[in-house]
């Protein structure tokens, strides 16, 4: 960008850090304080920032090639805003992806072995045992169990589920 008559003879260059050539191709941002900042290494809100105060700029510009060259800076801060938040969404799908394996694979508790009046063999969690549950294969016959007084579950040696808790 030049400032003075070519007709005196003479043309003078002004040094604009946001120039296309002088930011090494919309690739360099120039901070307030003089500070240069990689594009491809600000953060979301910095970019967030730049964008609305290249926006600013943008309004109060008074020539068209200066909105022009505003208005490409905000599209390559919104075009690595959307890389940012597109690569934070893939980490976010894959730490799910993780968890959901690892929690499938987690056992909660001890479980013991045990056999119903019924006769059929199930597990029980021995916390479960401890608070008074799981004392039959199945909601239907704890209510039996219940109403009718069947004996409690045995283990699969024959001894009573109060041992196997010990």
């Amino acid at each position: 960008m030049g400032q003075g008559a070519e007709d005196a003879g003479f043309y003078e260059m002004e040094y604009n850090p946001y120039d296309y050539e002088e930011s090494h191709g919309y690739t360099v941002w120039t901070g307030r304080d003089g500070v240069t900042y990689n594009v491809s290494d600000m953060s979301e809100r910095h970019l967030k920032n730049s964008i609305k105060i290249v926006g600013r700029l943008a309004a109060a510009a008074t020539f068209s090639c200066e909105e022009d060259e505003w208005n490409d800076w905000i599209d390559v801060f919104e075009e690595q805003l959307y890389t940012l938040q597109r690569n934070s969404l893939k980490k976010d799908i894959e730490k799910r992806k993780e968890t959901k394996t690892t929690e499938k694979t987690v056992q909660r508790g001890a479980k013991v072995d045990l056999v119903c009046w019924c006769g059929k063999q199930y597990s029980a969690r021995k916390a479960d045992l401890k608070r008074g549950w799981a004392k039959s294969c199945c909601k239907s016959h704890a209510a039996i169990k219940r109403d009718y007084g069947r004996p409690d579950p045995k283990t699969l040696e024959g001894k009573n589920y109060k041992e196997a808790l010990k």
